[in-house]
Parts: structure tokens; C-alpha cells; sequence
């Protein structure tokens, strides 16, 4: 389900705010992957463990699934 929002969030804005820059949902998408692991590497005695790889993977996936959501809305808007 979090993995669909990024996408759909991506969708969203490509579609309402078409020829602004498609990079920005991707970017915010990956903030927010960086802020969860942030908060799990500034509390004590947390479930998750803080993992560098685990923010990287994280983020590229968010970015990848929101630039690509974008990149659709921007078309779809083209097209009507």
C-alpha cells in the first residue's frame, strides 16, 4: 500500500500541476523514506535498527515509483 501511494502521488501532482518539474514528487518521496529511517536511528530502543543500505533501497524504490507516476500524469495530461 505505501509502495501504491508513492505512485499514485506521483499520478496526482503530474496530472494537477503539468510542466512544472516531474523531479519533485520523486524527491519528496524519497525525504520521507529519509525522515522514518531518521526517526528509527534517533530512538532508543527501537524495533528497527538504523541500516544506511535500508534508507538507500528505500529511496531509490519511493523515487523510482513516484518520478514514474509523474512521468505518467505529465502524459495523460498531454494527451487531453
Amino acid at each position: 500500500m505505501i509502495l501504491v501511494s508513492y505512485f499514485v502521488g506521483g499520478f496526482i501532482i503530474g496530472v494537477i500541476s503539468p510542466k512544472i518539474r516531474i523531479i519533485e514528487p520523486a524527491l519528496g518521496a524519497f525525504l520521507s523514506i529519509f525522515l522514518v529511517v531518521l526517526v528509527s536511528f534517533v530512538m532508543p530502543n527501537s524495533y528497527i535498527q538504523f541500516n544506511w543500505l535500508r534508507l538507500i533501497i528505500g529511496g531509490v524504490i519511493a523515487f523510482t515509483l513516484a518520478m514514474y507516476g509523474a512521468t505518467l500524469g505529465e502524459k495523460l495530461t498531454k494527451q487531453l
